[in-house]
């Protein structure tokens, strides 16, 4: 059964009955499950300002109740790059990174933040990073 519901933190306790046409049973025993917080904002590590390379590594503090992270990237003509990644996939030791997801244009400035997500919902976009491949 799915109620349909959006849980927030925190404990949740739950217990069921059974019934038919001739009444309903006896209630089970209390079952409990726990959801973690939101994750918290994540912090950008890199790149950021003037950079060398097309094709730089993304890489930004993981958050440790994240099990997934949205990263964007866009420049004045709109997205670049807007994709799910799973915390598994890409977090290691405490940072997580992407790697050769995009080519940037010479001298074109562009943006990249990222969110944090877990069953509990979606954290808030971390601070604006800018790049710019000179």
């Amino acid at each position: 059964i799915n109620p349909g519901l959006s849980l927030g933190a925190g404990p949740y306790y739950w217990k069921v009955v059974a019934g038919n046409p001739s009444g309903n049973g006896p209630w089970s025993t209390l079952s409990t499950f726990n959801t973690p917080p939101v994750p918290d904002k994540v912090t950008t590590i890199s790149p950021n300002g003037v950079i060398d390379t097309a094709s730089p590594v993304f890489s930004w503090d993981e958050s440790v109740t994240a099990t997934k992270y949205l990263l964007y990237i866009y420049n004045s003509s709109g997205k670049v790059y807007k994709v799910w990644h799973n915390a598994e996939d890409v977090c290691i030791g405490g940072i997580c990174s992407v790697e050769n997801i995009v080519t940037l244009r010479p001298s074109v400035t562009y943006y990249w933040l990222v969110r944090a997500y877990n069953l509990s919902g979606v954290g808030v976009w971390s601070d604006k990073s800018n790049i710019i491949y000179q």
